[in-house]
């Protein structure tokens, strides 16, 4: 009885996990794209709207053909004013991480979202809130 409470508690556990992957997008300047990293800081800026894209290719002399390659392109901007200091931001990006010999493929597109609450009047302190999602096109 004992076994079988403990298996059913292993196979309940491991069920919850659904999807998971242990290998991040092969960056080395991740920090070009903080929004991959932080959703806290979707349209954490003073301005419109940004756009911006990050190539890194890799070790393609010592491998030939079949090397790292990972295209990201994002773009975020503050959507929405809540009084005078507060506002929501909004993120998305698309990456596609190549890698190896046996061409192991990731696609993803990423939106997420973030609250920004001044804590101050002039706004210098701000308590921020993130969140993001990602949809797997293929792996």
């Amino acid at each position: 009885m004992r076994l079988t409470k403990i298996i059913l508690l292993l196979v309940v556990t491991l069920g919850g996990f659904g999807h998971l992957k242990s290998q991040d997008l092969h960056n080395t300047l991740f920090y070009m794209n903080p929004l991959h990293m932080n959703p806290a800081f979707s349209g954490s800026f003073e301005g419109t709207f940004r756009i911006g894209g990050i190539y890194r290719d890799q070790a393609r002399t010592a491998i030939g053909k079949s090397a790292y390659s990972t295209p990201t392109i994002f773009a975020d901007a503050p959507i929405l004013m809540i009084g005078k200091r507060h506002w929501i931001g909004r993120w998305a990006c698309w990456f596609q991480d190549k890698a190896g010999d046996g061409k192991l493929t990731t696609s993803a597109g990423q939106l997420s979202g973030a609250i920004h609450l001044a804590l101050d009047k002039k706004s210098k302190n701000v308590l921020t809130l993130g969140c993001n999602g990602a949809r797997l096109a293929g792996s």
